[in-house]
């Protein structure tokens, strides 16, 4: 926070060339920081010396050099959670709250979004972009149909996404939502925000779709383009109109969910999760998670190929990003 505020006061004293590229270097040194700090905590935490049972696992969120499996304790929310905890971006423990703490149209949505599979006692938080149709596919294999597939990755996809062949948590009673978030084993998938959002961009908007061309497109480029035609039809939207739009977004739970921060879509922050796994080690990782429970899913889960981006490519996006633009959209997803 101290960072934040620095750069606050320069932005408002900048003006002049010299201290507008020292500003781009701190902006960058504070994503690196950052990045920095969150590695240097799950390291100590992972030196602690913790007592540990072999029950529950934990697979560290993206915040980690190296993902790494650890064994949690299983029990109380309590003692699951303090283990879990350490690998959690720090800003979650700022913002310490629960399920019942949430609101009801934030316990409504999320009800609506978490997919829950009552054979494997699993609940899956979803997420755009986060090779989430891998996933579904094996959830709807464990939801009992391994005798009409050989292999979850056999399953169509338009099968495996339909809404209809998923329980969600907003299925059930208040009284069992919170008993199934209280025993069932809950995951999520999560990666860097940044490549995220450019990954949105070349798939939504750089490649033509008319569908975002029509409900944002239009918008964003009669908002953000000076001089732009009344008739614009929203399909050359530049990545900066994109990112100056998310960032003036104020209400982040009303964000597509496409982009929206995926602490605004898993509430990660209250819902204690017992075991995330990485984007970018996402073969390794779900292999171990499904040995350690036993799960009979065979194949590891890939990412989806079209959502995978080099983070040469990322930056050349966000050299174009004005500092205090990046600072705010920092802000904004700094609990992913």
């Amino acid at each position: 926070r101290d960072k934040e505020n620095s750069f606050a006061v320069m932005l408002v004293a900048s003006k002049k060339k010299k201290t507008l590229i020292l500003l781009c270097t701190c902006c960058i040194m504070l994503v690196v920081c950052t990045r920095n700090h969150h590695e240097n905590n799950a390291a100590r935490s992972s030196k602690g010396g913790a007592k540990l049972k072999p029950q529950t696992v934990t697979i560290a969120t993206a915040t980690s050099a190296k993902p790494t499996l650890e064994n949690s304790t299983k029990g109380s929310t309590s003692s699951a959670s303090s283990t879990l905890q350490p690998h959690l971006p720090d800003e979650c423990h700022s913002y310490s709250t629960t399920w019942s703490r949430l609101s009801s149209s934030q316990k409504s949505s999320l009800g609506k979004h978490l997919i829950v599979n009552e054979n494997a006692k699993l609940v899956y938080c979803p997420a755009p972009y986060h090779s989430m149709t891998p996933w579904m596919k094996a959830m709807y294999y464990l939801n009992n149909h391994s005798l009409d597939y050989a292999d979850h990755a056999k399953i169509p996809a338009n099968v495996a996404n339909d809404e209809n062949n998923h329980k969600h948590l907003a299925d059930y009673t208040p009284e069992q939502q919170v008993d199934i978030l209280s025993t069932y084993r809950k995951f999520l998938v999560v990666r860097h925000p940044l490549t995220r959002l450019v990954v949105v961009y070349l798939l939504k908007f750089k490649a033509y779709n008319p569908t975002f061309a029509r409900a944002y497109g239009q918008y964003i480029v009669q908002k953000y383009r000076p001089g732009a035609s009344p008739d614009s039809a929203g399909n050359d939207v530049t990545f900066a109109e994109f990112i100056r739009y998310i960032s003036d977004t104020k209400e982040l739970d009303t964000m597509n969910e496409h982009w929206r921060p995926l602490e605004h879509l898993c509430r990660h922050c209250a819902i204690h999760y017992d075991y995330i796994v990485h984007f970018e080690n996402m073969a390794e990782e779900s292999k171990k998670m499904f040995q350690h429970f036993n799960l009979p899913l065979s194949t590891p889960i890939q990412p989806d190929h079209w959502e995978i981006i080099p983070g040469s490519q990322v930056k050349q996006f966000f050299n174009e990003i004005q500092p205090s633009m990046l600072l705010n959209l920092v802000k904004q997803y700094v609990k992913d």
